[in-house]
């Protein structure tokens, strides 16, 4: 059974399995993943040209330029997110320099079990996580624990709902483009219901409205190009039926974790309403995202050509708002430039494969995508290796 999952590529199944279901290591105070000492180690051995990196570059460049320009007029003295910045466009175009120098990538079949993995993980932390110490250290989940996030949301593998359900997504995302890139070997429909289920699962545990829209949109692509809307039903009517047999049937439930996953469910079912709370929030820290922009475009009009860099912390000329959004993070921190090469960025994407641009729509638009380090990072290996495909055999 397993040598279906055979690839010849097995470090880069590795890397994978390593960020989407590993915490980050650390020695001391330093983070590290091993992958990225391993995409580090090919670049310094070889350094691929490639323009698709190059607007990346020059959003770095504006990035800085705009720090400087805050740092004069603005009294903005601080670093900090203007470096975090900057090593996450790194660290994606050193992920896209990568894919140039795989040789060969393998067939992709260990996605399968690169999901199931996923589900078991998370559903496993909000089911057992509270009661095994070690699990919750493991994964740094202490914070969440004590807060009592646990009680309405899984916080899952990325200690971040939002964060573990643009991971579920990505798994379910990179499924589908493998399936259309011939990537993957396994036609059988059966391999379909396997990952979508098993997504679909962990991402009601993690209650996240931008989750639910990007699992919809790439459910809605992939299944009325496979197989009709009727089949889909179906498929959705099994996944809720087995999630209210196991809050039912299984004694390792207790009430808690029921209502998580009922909370989820209802999230589905109510997601009209979900979205017209969030509307209509008020205009406060977590307020709704409308006016987030609003704040956005203030700070973007001290300097709309080049930006003000990322660090806006002391509010005295420049708003500190959290904006919950990488399109206006980029127009504010890198001006008109930066916005104009990032749009290029997603057209060059899209000429792969439009249903690659849903990180981009959700939760890029409510929450974050580019700026989550790792897993972008990872994104844009896997959209390099898709770039690659079409220009030279695997």
């Amino acid at each position: 059974m397993l040598k279906i999952f055979k690839t010849e590529n097995k470090l880069l199944a590795f890397m994978f399995f390593e960020i989407f279901l590993l915490p980050m290591w650390s020695i001391g105070p330093v983070p590290f993943k091993f992958s990225f000492l391993i995409i580090i180690f090919s670049l310094i051995r070889k350094i691929p040209k490639s323009s698709f990196v190059l607007p990346f570059l020059l959003i770095i460049l504006l990035i800085w330029i705009g720090k400087f320009y805050s740092y004069l007029f603005f009294d903005e003295i601080h670093f900090t997110q203007t470096l975090r910045s900057t090593v996450n466009y790194l660290l994606i175009i050193a992920a896209f320099l990568y894919s140039k120098n795989i040789k060969k990538t393998g067939n992709f079949n260990w996605l399968v079990l690169l999901a199931l993995s996923f589900v078991i993980i998370n559903i496993s932390i909000l089911i057992i996580g509270p009661s095994v110490p070690s699990l919750i250290s493991f994964y740094s989940l202490d914070a969440r624990l004590e807060e009592g996030l646990f009680f309405v949301r899984n916080p899952g593998i990325a200690t971040n709902p939002n964060s573990s359900a643009l991971m579920g997504n990505l798994i379910l995302l990179f499924w589908v483009v493998s399936n259309k890139f011939n990537l993957v070997t396994l036609k059988s429909k059966f391999w379909d219901v396997i990952v979508f289920i098993s997504i679909g699962i962990a991402m009601l545990s993690f209650v996240s409205k931008s989750g639910f829209l990007a699992y919809f949109l790439i459910c809605l692509y992939y299944f009325t190009n496979k197989i009709s809307l009727r089949k889909l039903f179906y498929s959705f009517g099994f996944l809720l039926t087995f999630l209210f047999l196991l809050i039912n049937i299984n004694s390792k439930l207790d009430k808690t974790d029921t209502l998580v996953l009922l909370y989820g469910i209802e999230q589905v079912l109510n997601f009209d309403e979900a979205l017209l709370d969030e509307a209509n929030k008020d205009a406060g820290q977590d307020g709704n995202r409308i006016v987030k922009i609003e704040y956005a475009l203030n700070n973007f009009l001290y300097s709309p050509i080049f930006g003000v860099g990322s660090d806006r912390s002391n509010g005295k000329t420049l708003n500190d708002t959290q904006y919950h959004n990488d399109w206006s993070e980029i127009l504010v921190s890198t001006g008109f430039l930066g916005f104009l090469l990032y749009f290029i960025i997603v057209c060059r994407i899209y000429k792969l494969s439009v249903i690659l641009l849903v990180p981009f729509i959700f939760p890029g638009m409510t929450n974050a995508f580019i700026f989550t380090m790792q897993l972008a990072a990872f994104y844009f290996l896997f959209v390099g290796i898709i770039y690659k495909s079409q220009t030279k055999p695997i």
